[in-house]
């Protein structure tokens, strides 16, 4: 059986080449760190309110949770970016803050879900969820 590695992805942002790849463990904790903090920050907002019913699978709640991050936390998704093409310069976060567009954003977080295999993590978070439910769930008494 064949196992087909992640490609990496060029993003031409305004002129300005990166590179997209795959996420190791290093860049994966300084992501959720980022998306960690900001979840903070963000559920504190009494407007959390308005996002707080999304639906990930529908297009227009997911165009609302965009446009609530942007509005509220906007260094967030600057930060992301720059975590996933691995733009660590002050010079290429300006940049990318200056000359990225929202299709940029979009096409970067799609490549990133492919390249890091996010539905297949999220598949076996699941299973290791209620195995540990499981585990930890006490054994009911025999009925007499």
């Amino acid at each position: 059986m064949n196992n087909i590695l992640p490609q990496s992805k060029k993003w031409d942002i305004a002129g300005r080449e990166f590179v997209q790849e795959p996420l190791g463990l290093y860049g994966t904790s300084r992501l959720f760190s980022v998306i960690g903090d900001a979840v903070s920050s963000i559920t504190a907002k009494p407007e959390f309110s308005e996002i707080t019913s999304i639906n990930t699978a529908n297009v227009m709640d997911n165009v609302k949770l965009i446009t609530f991050l942007m509005k509220h936390s906007p260094d967030i998704v600057i930060d992301a970016i720059c975590i996933v093409l691995d733009a660590d310069s002050p010079d290429d976060r300006a940049y990318i803050a200056k000359n990225a567009k929202l299709r940029d954003v979009m096409g970067i977080a799609k490549v990133f879900m492919a390249q890091n295999d996010i539905q297949g993590l999220r598949a076996d978070f699941l299973e290791l969820k209620g195995m540990w439910q499981a585990q930890a769930t006490p054994l009911s008494p025999t009925p007499k």
